[in-house]
């Protein structure tokens, strides 16, 4: 199992730039039909094999481009927003005890 980035896409497969420990590696992924493109981020199951390349038995897309990773940012950060939004509506904090109180009605 090997996690990386993709750098080149061709219709015989991926190129991935794959890090472990400060060391890049490149690796050609084969057998896959996965739909990314350049910048986006794949787990890669298959068998190492000479030159630098894996068959792919599977290939699971982490990050289908670069935008995926500030649409999962920005969907957690206006979901905390939402949570705290909710909490503050039914709770409020007790300045003189410092302490969480629930609002009246």
């Amino acid at each position: 199992m090997v996690f990386g980035t993709v750098t080149d896409t061709s219709e015989n497969g991926i190129e991935i730039r794959a890090e472990s420990d400060g060391t890049a590696i490149t690796l050609r992924v084969t057998e896959t039909e996965a739909a990314v493109e350049p910048g986006g981020v794949v787990q890669v199951y298959g068998t190492l094999e000479p030159n630098q390349t894996i068959a792919g038995e599977r290939v699971e897309v982490v990050n289908s481009s670069r935008w995926a990773e500030f649409y999962k940012y920005g969907a957690s950060a206006i979901g905390a927003l939402g949570f705290l939004l909710l909490f503050f509506r039914y709770w409020r904090i007790n300045r003189d005890t410092w302490t969480l109180e629930a609002r009246d009605g």
